[in-house]
Protein backbone atom coordinates (compact mmCIF):
# COMPACT_ATOMS: atom_id res chain seq x y z
CA UNK A 1 0.00 0.00 0.00
CA UNK A 2 1.70 3.08 -0.98
CA UNK A 3 2.42 6.05 1.52
CA UNK A 4 0.25 8.80 1.37
CA UNK A 5 2.95 11.99 1.91
CA UNK A 6 1.27 15.47 2.87
CA UNK A 7 0.49 17.87 0.80
CA UNK A 8 2.00 20.43 2.75
CA UNK A 9 5.35 18.45 3.38
CA UNK A 10 8.81 21.09 3.74
CA UNK A 11 10.92 20.55 -0.08
CA UNK A 12 13.56 22.39 2.20
CA UNK A 13 13.69 19.62 4.75
CA UNK A 14 14.49 17.26 1.43
CA UNK A 15 17.89 16.62 0.16
CA UNK A 16 18.50 17.86 -3.26
CA UNK A 17 20.13 17.23 -6.74
CA UNK A 18 18.91 14.92 -9.66
CA UNK A 19 18.11 11.12 -10.43
CA UNK A 20 19.37 11.64 -13.78
CA UNK A 21 22.98 13.42 -13.09
CA UNK A 22 24.45 10.13 -13.14
CA UNK A 23 23.11 9.01 -16.45
CA UNK A 24 21.33 5.97 -17.38
CA UNK A 25 23.83 2.59 -16.77
CA UNK A 26 24.71 0.03 -19.19
CA UNK A 27 21.38 -1.87 -20.65
CA UNK A 28 20.64 -5.20 -18.59
CA UNK A 29 18.31 -7.93 -19.70
CA UNK A 30 16.39 -9.54 -17.94
CA UNK A 31 14.52 -6.19 -16.36
CA UNK A 32 13.73 -8.50 -13.64
CA UNK A 33 12.74 -11.87 -12.53
CA UNK A 34 9.45 -13.50 -12.63
CA UNK A 35 8.68 -14.09 -9.66
CA UNK A 36 9.55 -10.57 -8.50
CA UNK A 37 7.28 -9.35 -11.55
CA UNK A 38 4.48 -11.44 -10.32
CA UNK A 39 4.58 -10.62 -6.89
CA UNK A 40 4.64 -7.10 -7.54
CA UNK A 41 1.29 -7.36 -9.66
CA UNK A 42 -0.49 -9.67 -7.43
CA UNK A 43 0.64 -6.84 -4.69
CA UNK A 44 -0.38 -3.62 -6.79
CA UNK A 45 -3.02 -1.92 -5.12
CA UNK A 46 -5.02 -1.49 -8.25
CA UNK A 47 -5.44 -4.61 -8.03
CA UNK A 48 -6.91 -4.82 -5.22
CA UNK A 49 -8.69 -1.78 -5.18
CA UNK A 50 -10.45 -3.16 -8.49
CA UNK A 51 -11.51 -6.41 -6.43
CA UNK A 52 -13.04 -4.21 -3.69
CA UNK A 53 -15.24 -1.81 -6.00
CA UNK A 54 -16.45 -4.65 -8.08
CA UNK A 55 -17.76 -6.05 -4.51
CA UNK A 56 -19.29 -2.86 -3.41
CA UNK A 57 -21.13 -1.73 -6.75
CA UNK A 58 -22.04 -5.38 -7.34
CA UNK A 59 -25.85 -4.29 -6.67
CA UNK A 60 -25.25 -1.01 -8.01
CA UNK A 61 -24.57 2.28 -6.46
CA UNK A 62 -25.66 5.54 -7.09
CA UNK A 63 -22.83 7.91 -7.36
CA UNK A 64 -22.71 11.66 -8.51
CA UNK A 65 -21.76 13.13 -11.63
CA UNK A 66 -18.54 11.96 -13.47
CA UNK A 67 -18.60 9.03 -11.26
CA UNK A 68 -17.49 10.86 -7.83
CA UNK A 69 -19.02 8.95 -4.69
CA UNK A 70 -21.61 10.52 -2.80
CA UNK A 71 -20.85 12.11 0.73
CA UNK A 72 -22.70 9.27 2.20
CA UNK A 73 -20.70 6.11 1.22
CA UNK A 74 -17.40 7.97 1.61
CA UNK A 75 -16.38 6.96 4.61
CA UNK A 76 -17.52 3.47 3.82
CA UNK A 77 -15.68 3.40 0.85
CA UNK A 78 -12.27 4.91 2.06
CA UNK A 79 -12.24 2.36 4.72
CA UNK A 80 -12.79 -0.55 2.25
CA UNK A 81 -9.94 0.84 0.07
CA UNK A 82 -7.50 1.09 2.57
CA UNK A 83 -7.02 5.05 2.55
CA UNK A 84 -7.36 5.33 6.47
CA UNK A 85 -3.70 6.13 6.66
CA UNK A 86 -3.89 8.95 4.42
CA UNK A 87 -4.71 12.51 5.32
CA UNK A 88 -8.07 12.83 6.81
CA UNK A 89 -8.96 15.71 4.07
CA UNK A 90 -7.82 13.75 1.10
CA UNK A 91 -9.48 9.59 2.02
CA UNK A 92 -12.58 11.01 0.09
CA UNK A 93 -10.49 12.65 -2.68
CA UNK A 94 -8.19 9.19 -3.57
CA UNK A 95 -11.83 7.10 -3.50
CA UNK A 96 -12.99 9.28 -6.26
CA UNK A 97 -9.61 8.90 -8.22
CA UNK A 98 -9.80 4.55 -7.37
CA UNK A 99 -13.75 4.92 -8.60
CA UNK A 100 -13.01 7.22 -11.86
CA UNK A 101 -9.55 5.03 -12.71
CA UNK A 102 -11.78 1.90 -12.71
CA UNK A 103 -14.09 3.59 -14.81
CA UNK A 104 -11.47 4.99 -17.42
CA UNK A 105 -10.29 1.44 -17.55
CA UNK A 106 -13.75 0.28 -18.66
CA UNK A 107 -13.56 -2.23 -15.77
CA UNK A 108 -16.60 -0.45 -13.58
CA UNK A 109 -19.63 0.74 -16.32
CA UNK A 110 -21.48 4.26 -15.21
CA UNK A 111 -25.27 4.44 -16.89
CA UNK A 112 -27.53 6.89 -15.84
CA UNK A 113 -25.96 8.23 -12.25
CA UNK A 114 -25.32 4.27 -11.30
CA UNK A 115 -21.69 2.50 -11.07
CA UNK A 116 -21.88 -1.00 -11.68
CA UNK A 117 -19.41 -3.96 -12.70
CA UNK A 118 -18.96 -4.17 -16.26
CA UNK A 119 -20.00 -7.84 -16.87
CA UNK A 120 -17.65 -8.60 -19.35
CA UNK A 121 -14.68 -7.80 -17.59
CA UNK A 122 -16.07 -9.83 -14.56
CA UNK A 123 -13.95 -12.91 -15.74
CA UNK A 124 -10.84 -10.82 -15.46
CA UNK A 125 -11.07 -10.47 -11.15
CA UNK A 126 -9.69 -14.10 -11.20
CA UNK A 127 -6.64 -12.73 -13.48
CA UNK A 128 -4.55 -10.03 -11.66
CA UNK A 129 -2.48 -9.47 -14.14
CA UNK A 130 -4.75 -8.93 -16.59
CA UNK A 131 -6.52 -6.29 -14.10
CA UNK A 132 -3.10 -4.43 -13.66
CA UNK A 133 -2.51 -4.03 -17.46
CA UNK A 134 -6.20 -2.54 -18.09
CA UNK A 135 -5.04 0.09 -15.35
CA UNK A 136 -1.82 0.59 -16.88
CA UNK A 137 -3.16 1.31 -20.39
CA UNK A 138 -5.98 3.66 -19.03
CA UNK A 139 -2.71 6.18 -18.26
CA UNK A 140 -1.88 6.36 -22.08
CA UNK A 141 -6.19 8.09 -22.48
CA UNK A 142 -7.16 9.49 -19.33
CA UNK A 143 -10.24 12.02 -19.80
CA UNK A 144 -11.01 15.31 -18.80
CA UNK A 145 -13.19 14.12 -15.27
CA UNK A 146 -9.88 11.65 -14.31
CA UNK A 147 -7.17 14.50 -15.08
CA UNK A 148 -9.66 17.13 -13.33
CA UNK A 149 -9.48 14.62 -9.93
CA UNK A 150 -5.59 14.92 -10.27
CA UNK A 151 -5.84 18.31 -10.01
CA UNK A 152 -7.84 18.57 -7.64
CA UNK A 153 -5.96 16.38 -5.16
CA UNK A 154 -2.58 18.07 -6.11
CA UNK A 155 -3.84 21.36 -6.32
CA UNK A 156 -2.34 21.72 -9.39
CA UNK A 157 -3.71 21.43 -12.96
CA UNK A 158 -2.10 18.14 -14.49
CA UNK A 159 -1.46 17.96 -18.51
CA UNK A 160 -3.78 14.71 -18.82
CA UNK A 161 -2.31 13.93 -22.59
CA UNK A 162 0.91 13.59 -20.56
CA UNK A 163 -0.11 11.40 -17.91
CA UNK A 164 0.90 7.83 -18.30
CA UNK A 165 4.14 8.72 -20.76
CA UNK A 166 5.25 10.95 -17.93
CA UNK A 167 4.58 7.97 -15.32
CA UNK A 168 6.62 6.41 -17.62
CA UNK A 169 9.48 8.94 -17.41
CA UNK A 170 9.39 9.07 -13.63
CA UNK A 171 10.07 5.40 -13.21
CA UNK A 172 12.49 5.10 -15.77
CA UNK A 173 14.27 8.19 -14.06
CA UNK A 174 13.93 6.73 -10.26
CA UNK A 175 15.29 3.29 -12.31
CA UNK A 176 18.51 4.67 -13.56
CA UNK A 177 18.99 6.43 -10.60
CA UNK A 178 20.53 2.68 -9.23
CA UNK A 179 19.39 3.68 -5.55
CA UNK A 180 16.15 5.82 -3.57
CA UNK A 181 15.62 9.11 -4.32
CA UNK A 182 14.04 11.93 -2.36
CA UNK A 183 10.71 14.15 -3.68
CA UNK A 184 13.00 16.74 -3.81
CA UNK A 185 15.49 15.18 -6.37
CA UNK A 186 12.12 13.96 -8.43
CA UNK A 187 10.93 17.45 -8.72
CA UNK A 188 13.98 18.79 -9.79
CA UNK A 189 13.94 16.15 -12.38
CA UNK A 190 10.73 16.80 -13.42
CA UNK A 191 11.54 20.45 -13.86
CA UNK A 192 14.41 20.31 -15.85
CA UNK A 193 12.35 17.65 -17.99
CA UNK A 194 9.61 20.61 -18.72
CA UNK A 195 12.42 23.24 -18.31
CA UNK A 196 10.35 24.80 -15.61
CA UNK A 197 13.61 26.95 -14.88
CA UNK A 198 13.10 27.58 -10.94
CA UNK A 199 13.29 23.41 -8.90
CA UNK A 200 11.04 22.95 -6.59
CA UNK A 201 8.68 24.93 -7.57
CA UNK A 202 5.02 24.32 -5.71
CA UNK A 203 3.43 23.37 -8.83
CA UNK A 204 6.09 21.06 -9.94
CA UNK A 205 6.31 19.70 -6.80
CA UNK A 206 2.53 18.74 -6.82
CA UNK A 207 2.20 17.23 -10.20
CA UNK A 208 5.29 14.88 -8.87
CA UNK A 209 2.38 13.98 -6.32
CA UNK A 210 0.67 13.00 -8.54
CA UNK A 211 2.80 10.94 -10.72
CA UNK A 212 3.93 9.39 -7.42
CA UNK A 213 0.55 8.23 -6.58
CA UNK A 214 -0.23 7.00 -9.63
CA UNK A 215 3.14 4.57 -10.40
CA UNK A 216 2.77 3.28 -6.13
CA UNK A 217 -0.34 2.42 -6.75
CA UNK A 218 0.56 0.41 -9.67
CA UNK A 219 3.37 -1.31 -8.20
CA UNK A 220 5.80 0.50 -9.96
CA UNK A 221 7.55 2.57 -7.66
CA UNK A 222 7.27 1.90 -3.44
CA UNK A 223 8.32 4.29 -0.81
CA UNK A 224 10.77 3.33 1.94
CA UNK A 225 10.55 4.08 5.32
CA UNK A 226 12.69 7.67 4.95
CA UNK A 227 10.56 8.60 2.71
CA UNK A 228 12.72 8.08 -0.59
CA UNK A 229 10.94 6.35 -3.72
CA UNK A 230 12.47 3.18 -5.35
CA UNK A 231 11.95 1.50 -8.17
CA UNK A 232 10.19 -2.48 -7.68
CA UNK A 233 11.37 -5.31 -9.87
CA UNK A 234 7.57 -4.78 -12.20
CA UNK A 235 8.74 -0.91 -12.34
CA UNK A 236 12.46 -2.31 -13.65
CA UNK A 237 10.80 -4.13 -16.45
CA UNK A 238 8.43 -0.69 -17.61
CA UNK A 239 11.59 1.28 -17.09
CA UNK A 240 12.82 -1.11 -19.63
CA UNK A 241 10.15 -0.73 -22.03
CA UNK A 242 10.20 2.76 -22.08
CA UNK A 243 13.96 2.79 -22.95
CA UNK A 244 14.42 0.28 -25.23
CA UNK A 245 13.04 1.86 -28.05
CA UNK A 246 16.10 4.42 -27.42
CA UNK A 247 18.50 2.06 -27.80
CA UNK A 248 20.95 1.43 -30.96
CA UNK A 249 20.73 -2.78 -30.00
CA UNK A 250 23.50 -3.49 -32.42
CA UNK A 251 25.12 -5.89 -30.21
CA UNK A 252 24.93 -9.49 -30.11
CA UNK A 253 24.67 -9.75 -26.43
CA UNK A 254 20.97 -8.84 -27.14
CA UNK A 255 20.13 -10.57 -30.09
CA UNK A 256 19.13 -13.50 -27.50
CA UNK A 257 17.59 -10.99 -24.79
CA UNK A 258 14.59 -11.58 -22.56
CA UNK A 259 12.28 -8.76 -20.53
CA UNK A 260 11.49 -10.68 -17.87
CA UNK A 261 13.85 -13.57 -16.64
CA UNK A 262 12.92 -17.34 -15.78
CA UNK A 263 14.94 -20.37 -14.31
CA UNK A 264 16.59 -22.24 -16.92
CA UNK A 265 14.55 -24.92 -16.33
CA UNK A 266 11.23 -23.81 -16.13
CA UNK A 267 9.05 -24.36 -19.33
CA UNK A 268 7.16 -21.49 -20.42
CA UNK A 269 3.30 -21.37 -20.50
CA UNK A 270 1.71 -21.83 -24.12
CA UNK A 271 -1.30 -19.28 -25.15
CA UNK A 272 -4.44 -19.96 -28.00
CA UNK A 273 -5.37 -17.06 -29.34
CA UNK A 274 -7.88 -15.63 -31.93
CA UNK A 275 -6.28 -13.86 -34.65
CA UNK A 276 -9.12 -11.77 -36.79
CA UNK A 277 -9.52 -9.13 -39.39
CA UNK A 278 -13.17 -8.12 -38.35
CA UNK A 279 -14.32 -5.83 -41.82
CA UNK A 280 -13.74 -8.99 -43.82
CA UNK A 281 -14.84 -12.11 -41.30
CA UNK A 282 -11.24 -13.88 -41.45
CA UNK A 283 -9.98 -15.31 -38.86
CA UNK A 284 -7.51 -17.79 -37.89
CA UNK A 285 -7.44 -19.90 -34.09
CA UNK A 286 -3.49 -20.56 -33.34
CA UNK A 287 -1.77 -22.15 -30.24
CA UNK A 288 1.28 -21.10 -29.67
CA UNK A 289 4.27 -21.38 -27.56
CA UNK A 290 5.56 -18.70 -25.09
CA UNK A 291 9.52 -18.34 -26.04
CA UNK A 292 7.72 -17.08 -29.25
CA UNK A 293 8.83 -13.84 -29.21
CA UNK A 294 6.74 -10.61 -30.91
CA UNK A 295 8.53 -10.72 -33.98
CA UNK A 296 7.61 -14.47 -34.23
CA UNK A 297 4.21 -13.82 -33.80
CA UNK A 298 4.48 -11.36 -36.82
CA UNK A 299 6.05 -13.97 -38.78
CA UNK A 300 2.97 -16.59 -37.50
CA UNK A 301 0.35 -14.38 -38.67
CA UNK A 302 2.38 -13.93 -42.14
CA UNK A 303 1.89 -17.58 -42.76
CA UNK A 304 -1.27 -18.42 -41.13
CA UNK A 305 -3.19 -15.19 -43.22
CA UNK A 306 -0.67 -15.82 -46.63
CA UNK A 307 0.63 -12.36 -46.71
CA UNK A 308 3.33 -11.60 -48.60
CA UNK A 309 5.57 -10.10 -45.56
CA UNK A 310 6.61 -7.68 -48.40
CA UNK A 311 5.64 -4.59 -45.81
CA UNK A 312 5.85 -2.98 -42.41
CA UNK A 313 3.88 -4.12 -39.94
CA UNK A 314 3.93 -3.09 -36.01
CA UNK A 315 2.21 -4.92 -32.88
CA UNK A 316 0.62 -2.90 -29.82
CA UNK A 317 -0.20 -3.63 -26.41
CA UNK A 318 -2.20 -1.27 -24.21
CA UNK A 319 0.59 1.84 -24.50
CA UNK A 320 3.57 -0.34 -26.13
CA UNK A 321 4.39 -0.52 -29.58
CA UNK A 322 6.38 -3.14 -31.13
CA UNK A 323 8.39 -3.48 -34.30
CA UNK A 324 11.72 -5.25 -35.81
CA UNK A 325 14.45 -2.99 -34.72
CA UNK A 326 15.28 -2.46 -38.29
CA UNK A 327 13.50 -0.57 -40.54
CA UNK A 328 13.36 1.83 -37.16
CA UNK A 329 9.58 3.60 -35.94
CA UNK A 330 9.62 5.95 -33.46
CA UNK A 331 8.93 4.65 -30.29
CA UNK A 332 8.88 0.69 -31.36
CA UNK A 333 10.37 -1.61 -28.67
CA UNK A 334 12.21 -4.22 -30.52
CA UNK A 335 10.18 -7.10 -30.80
CA UNK A 336 12.39 -9.80 -31.05
CA UNK A 337 13.51 -9.23 -27.17
CA UNK A 338 9.46 -9.29 -25.81
CA UNK A 339 8.33 -12.92 -25.86
CA UNK A 340 4.64 -13.86 -25.64
CA UNK A 341 5.40 -15.28 -22.02
CA UNK A 342 6.71 -11.85 -20.99
CA UNK A 343 3.46 -10.66 -22.33
CA UNK A 344 1.20 -12.87 -20.44
CA UNK A 345 3.08 -12.18 -17.17
CA UNK A 346 2.56 -8.42 -17.92
CA UNK A 347 -1.35 -9.08 -18.13
CA UNK A 348 -1.77 -8.95 -21.71
CA UNK A 349 -4.78 -10.29 -22.53
CA UNK A 350 -5.43 -8.58 -26.47
CA UNK A 351 -3.75 -6.97 -28.69
CA UNK A 352 -3.28 -5.28 -32.42
CA UNK A 353 -1.37 -5.89 -35.20
CA UNK A 354 -1.06 -3.76 -38.52
CA UNK A 355 0.44 -5.12 -41.50
CA UNK A 356 1.47 -2.60 -44.49
CA UNK A 357 1.10 0.40 -42.69
CA UNK A 358 -0.25 2.33 -45.94
CA UNK A 359 -2.98 0.25 -46.65
CA UNK A 360 -3.43 -0.84 -42.53
CA UNK A 361 -4.32 -4.47 -42.73
CA UNK A 362 -5.45 -4.11 -39.05
CA UNK A 363 -5.87 -7.71 -36.90
CA UNK A 364 -7.21 -8.09 -33.15
CA UNK A 365 -5.57 -10.48 -31.30
CA UNK A 366 -7.23 -11.82 -28.78
CA UNK A 367 -6.10 -14.62 -25.33
CA UNK A 368 -8.44 -16.81 -25.26
CA UNK A 369 -6.53 -19.44 -23.29
CA UNK A 370 -3.53 -20.18 -21.01
CA UNK A 371 -2.19 -23.44 -21.13
CA UNK A 372 0.24 -25.22 -18.50
CA UNK A 373 3.86 -24.67 -18.49
CA UNK A 374 5.69 -27.12 -21.57
CA UNK A 375 2.40 -28.31 -23.17
CA UNK A 376 3.07 -26.45 -26.64
CA UNK A 377 6.04 -26.79 -28.18
CA UNK A 378 4.98 -25.29 -32.43
CA UNK A 379 3.18 -23.13 -33.33
CA UNK A 380 -0.10 -24.78 -34.53
CA UNK A 381 -3.57 -23.85 -36.78
CA UNK A 382 -6.42 -25.31 -34.86
CA UNK A 383 -9.36 -23.56 -36.47
CA UNK A 384 -10.15 -20.42 -39.28
CA UNK A 385 -12.30 -18.77 -41.51
CA UNK A 386 -12.24 -16.72 -44.69
CA UNK A 387 -10.08 -15.63 -47.19
CA UNK A 388 -7.27 -12.41 -46.88
CA UNK A 389 -7.20 -10.23 -48.89
CA UNK A 390 -4.42 -9.47 -51.72
CA UNK A 391 -1.91 -7.16 -50.90
CA UNK A 392 -2.69 -4.28 -53.49
CA UNK A 393 -6.40 -5.00 -52.98
CA UNK A 394 -7.21 -5.84 -56.67
CA UNK A 395 -9.50 -8.59 -55.57
CA UNK A 396 -11.68 -6.93 -53.16
CA UNK A 397 -14.42 -4.06 -53.79
CA UNK A 398 -16.07 -1.78 -50.48
CA UNK A 399 -20.15 -2.65 -50.49
CA UNK A 400 -22.71 0.17 -49.89
CA UNK A 401 -22.03 -0.95 -46.33
CA UNK A 402 -18.43 -0.30 -46.30
CA UNK A 403 -17.87 -4.20 -46.33
CA UNK A 404 -15.26 -5.45 -48.42
CA UNK A 405 -16.58 -8.32 -50.64
CA UNK A 406 -13.96 -10.41 -53.25
CA UNK A 407 -14.26 -10.02 -56.84
CA UNK A 408 -12.15 -12.62 -58.28
CA UNK A 409 -10.50 -16.23 -57.09
CA UNK A 410 -8.24 -16.14 -54.54
CA UNK A 411 -4.72 -17.65 -54.58
CA UNK A 412 -4.57 -20.89 -52.70
CA UNK A 413 -2.19 -19.48 -49.99
CA UNK A 414 -4.88 -16.89 -49.00
CA UNK A 415 -7.73 -19.34 -48.47
CA UNK A 416 -8.21 -20.75 -45.27
CA UNK A 417 -6.79 -24.69 -45.55
CA UNK A 418 -5.69 -26.19 -42.00
CA UNK A 419 -3.18 -28.82 -43.47
CA UNK A 420 -1.72 -25.97 -45.98
CA UNK A 421 -1.34 -23.25 -43.25
CA UNK A 422 -0.03 -25.31 -40.88
CA UNK A 423 2.98 -27.07 -43.26
CA UNK A 424 3.54 -22.88 -43.41
CA UNK A 425 3.55 -22.33 -40.38
CA UNK A 426 6.36 -25.02 -39.89
CA UNK A 427 8.28 -23.28 -42.91
CA UNK A 428 8.24 -19.84 -40.95
CA UNK A 429 9.59 -20.84 -37.42
CA UNK A 430 12.10 -23.11 -39.07
CA UNK A 431 13.53 -21.00 -41.42
CA UNK A 432 16.25 -18.16 -41.20
CA UNK A 433 14.61 -14.26 -41.67
CA UNK A 434 16.21 -11.77 -43.77
CA UNK A 435 18.63 -10.82 -41.16
CA UNK A 436 19.74 -14.79 -40.74
CA UNK A 437 17.65 -15.22 -37.82
CA UNK A 438 14.76 -17.99 -36.61
CA UNK A 439 12.06 -16.02 -36.51
CA UNK A 440 11.45 -17.73 -32.95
Amino acid sequence: MPKWPAVTDSPAAMVSGAPTDAGPGPLSLPAADLAEVTADIGEAPVVRWLRTLTSWAETGRAVAAFARVRPADMAELSTLLGFDDAPKDERGLLADIAVRWAVEASLLRLRTGTLRPAKRHLPLLDDPAALWFRMLSALATPDMAFTDLLGEYSGYHYRGFSVGRDVAELTLAVAEARAPVSEAQLTEWHARRWSLGRVDTEGTRRSVRVLALLASSLGILAREGDGRWAVTGLGRVCAMLTRLPREELDDERYAEGCLIGSPDSQAEPGFVVRVNMPRLGVWRRLRLPGELTAYGLHAVIQAAFGWDGDHLHKLRAGPFTFAPAWPVLDDAIPSDLVTLADLGTLGVRELSYRYDLGDCWDHEIIVEKILPPGEVARPECLAGRGVTPSEDSGDWYEDDDGNLVPVAEPEPRRVYDLARINRALAVAIAEPDETGDLAR
